[in-house]
Order: structure tokens, then C-alpha cells, then sequence
């Protein structure tokens, strides 16, 4: 939330920062998601639950609250959780970047739930085994579908200009940058100026198999531990990576797993 004020420009983070603020310090100060290629200039990124003061003299920070335990989650719980983040961030209309797994499913089925107008969105190279799983499951949903399928040359094409126009390195950057980019190209050609999306459900309820390994060899604290750990990598980069990746295409990302 940003509001314009005499003291200056306030700006509040929710709880993962799930919509990116760079702090941007110079002759002229502001707010920006991504900094581009202005590294001459003194930025800063605003982390998760924080109230910001931006003004002439500088930047100033404040946590709103701590980032504790939390009440014991329930199945019931995280559902109406995840209900309300949709009832707080999504539109009517909507896309999904669908792989068929179960994170975008749960966002696909509670967007046609609700009764709003959703698009299922997958990119993948052609034949891929995820591209054919996705079609059968959002068959099986009921779901509107649009596959994009990608040829080399297309994905040389399109991680060349990410790497130069977000200046991404990272081969897992640039795969996933290539992959936001693209499925937001296509629901933005569809009509869909939203894009929901499944990040941060495998960080916050231990999906990858690293968490899995953690937590054989060191228990529940040493699994906590390592998803910890994802989740601030999460709002650090991995959330500006994505989120810029698909408003160079012309979508707003949405994350309800993320978004309070």
C-alpha cells in the first residue's frame, strides 16, 4: 500500500513482500519494483511487514510487526487463508500459470470456485511431459486452457533480451524469468491482465526434496531451517525476478500463497 502524504511517500510491505518496492535514493527519490540498470544510483529493497517513509532526506524503516510462529496451521485454516488472500488481490478476471501440479491446481479450482473468469496458462517446450499433464488435468477441471509451446530459437530469443533488460545471469533465473514472461505474453494477448501464480507454496510447506532430505537428517527444526532460509531468498529476488519478468509483458502477479 502506498499513500502520498505531507511527511513524505508511505509505503507498507505484507508479510512476504509479495508485490516488489525498491526505494530508490537520488536527486529525485522513489519507488520502483525493479531497478534496472541504474546501478549508479543508491537503492534499497523493502523487506516484509515494514512501514517506509520515503522523503528528500532520505529513507526511513519501520517494522510493523514480528515475524513469529503463528497460530498452529489447520488444513481448514490454510484454505480459508488462501480464500481470503483471493478475495483481497484477485480481479475478476484472471489468468493461471498452470503446470498441472498441485499448487496451480488449488489456484485454478478456487478462481473457478468463485465464479470469475480464468484462463489457464502453460508454457513448455513441444512435447514436454508437463505440457501434456497439464492438458489433462485442466481438461479434467473444466478449465479454459491455452498451451504456448516454446522452439529454441524462441527460448535464445527471449532469455537474451531478459538477461539484458533485468540483467538476469542465472541459468535457473533466466529459465524461470523466460517462463513468467511468456505465460504473461500470452494472457495479456488473451485478455488477462492478471497473473496468478504458485510461488512460495513448495518454500512454505516443504515441497522440494531439499526440505525433505533437511528434515531426514536433522529433523523437523533442520526442515524449518531450510525453508526459512528459501523464503527469504524468496522475497529478496526470487519474487522481483518473476514479478518484473511478467510486467515486462504487460501482467500484474499476483502470489495468494504469499499475499495477506
Amino acid at each position: 500500500r502506498i499513500e502520498v502524504g505531507e511527511e513524505g511517500v508511505l509505503v507498507f510491505t505484507d508479510h512476504m513482500s509479495s508485490v516488489p518496492a525498491l526505494a530508490v535514493l537520488g536527486e529525485v527519490s522513489g519507488l520502483f519494483p525493479f531497478l534496472g540498470s541504474q546501478s549508479e544510483v543508491v537503492f534499497q529493497r523493502l523487506p516484509p511487514s515494514t512501514r517506509a517513509t520515503i522523503t528528500s532526506e532520505g529513507l526511513r524503516l519501520t517494522t510493523e510487526r514480528g515475524r513469529g510462529e503463528g497460530d498452529e496451521a489447520t488444513a481448514d485454516g490454510l484454505l480459508q487463508a488462501l480464500e481470503e488472500s483471493f478475495s483481497r488481490n484477485v480481479g475478476k478476471r484472471c489468468a493461471v500459470a498452470f503446470s498441472g501440479g498441485i499448487d496451480s491446481s488449488v489456484l485454478l479450482q478456487l478462481a473457478l470456485t468463485s465464479g470469475r473468469k480464468v484462463l489457464a496458462v502453460t508454457v513448455g517446450m513441444p512435447g514436454s511431459h508437463d505440457v501434456e499433464f497439464s492438458k489433462r488435468v485442466a481438461q479434467s477441471m473444466g478449465a479454459d486452457h491455452v498451451v504456448c509451446e516454446l522452439s529454441d530459437a524462441e527460448v535464445l530469443s527471449w532469455s537474451t533480451y531478459l538477461r539484458r533488460t533485468l540483467r538476469l545471469s542465472n541459468p535457473m533465473d533466466v529459465s524461470l524469468g523466460v517462463i513468467f514472461h511468456v505465460t504473461a505474453l500470452e494472457s495479456a494477448r488473451n485478455g488477462f491482465r492478471q497473473l496468478l501464480a504458485g510461488q512460495g507454496a513448495d518454500e512454505l510447506f516443504g515441497g522440494y526434496m531439499k526440505h525433505l532430505r533437511a528434515y531426514r537428517s536433522g529433523g523437523p527444526e533442520e526442515a524449518a531451517k531450510v525453508m526459512s532460509e528459501d523464503l527469504e531468498g524468496l522475497w529478496r529476488w526470487g519474487i522481483v525476478r518473476d514479478f518484473c519478468s511478467a510486467g515486462l509483458a504487460g501482467c500484474y502477479l499476483t502470489l495468494p500463497y504469499l499475499s495477506n
